[in-house]
Order: structure tokens, then C-alpha cells, then sequence
């Protein structure tokens, strides 16, 4: 049990907090001897299997919002691709050679 003098006293260079107070302050504290207290580490069984149900619903939250994402992306992909895509009717552009200008002089000519 702790003891009340003992708050706030230095042993061996560091100085004791001792919660005697505390259950009257906070209705839901239970000491650490019965699974509870401060810190996460310290947590008992059903603060554990709170935790748990907790994480389990955040990965599922997240695995939901990864495949909205992946839905998103894909209805983009389908849209760029009816953008992209070109009517068959139409003729295309025959590309010229490599060179653009192409100077041709007959013999005995000089270009200046």
C-alpha cells in the first residue's frame, strides 16, 4: 500500500510519487497488483483485448480506404484511355523522313 509521507521524498537520488489519492480522484483506477495503474504496459487482460478489437477496426478501416483509392484509380485509367483513344474513321498523318529540309542542286549550280 502506498504511503501517504512518502510522496514526494527522495530515495537514492530519485524522488517517489505514490498515488494514494488517486482512486478517489478517478473513479475508474484500480492499482497495478489488480491489472491496471498507469502506463500501457501494465494494462490488464480486458484493456488488452480492447486494444485489440480497437486495432482491428483501424487495419480495417484502412484496408477499405486503400481500396476505395484502388477503385478511384481505376475508373481514372478507364477514363484516360476513352480520352486517349482515337475514332477509326480518321485518317492519320503520314510522318515525313527524318530530314526536314532537303536542298536538291543540280549540277553546275552554286547556292550562295
Amino acid at each position: 500500500a502506498a504511503n501517504k509521507d512518502a510522496n514526494g521524498r527522495k530515495i537514492d537520488g530519485y524522488r517517489i510519487l505514490t498515488d494514494v489519492e488517486r482512486g478517489r480522484t478517478r473513479a475508474d483506477w484500480r492499482p497495478r497488483r489488480l491489472g491496471k495503474g498507469l502506463g500501457r504496459k501494465r494494462d490488464g487482460p480486458s484493456d488488452r483485448d480492447r486494444r485489440r478489437d480497437r486495432d482491428e477496426k483501424k487495419e480495417d478501416r484502412e484496408r477499405d480506404r486503400h481500396r476505395e483509392r484502388d477503385r478511384d484509380r481505376d475508373r481514372d485509367k478507364e477514363r484516360r484511355r476513352k480520352s486517349r483513344s482515337r475514332s477509326k474513321d480518321r485518317e492519320r498523318k503520314k510522318r515525313s523522313s527524318k530530314c526536314k529540309f532537303m536542298l536538291l542542286l543540280a549540277p553546275g549550280i552554286s547556292f550562295i
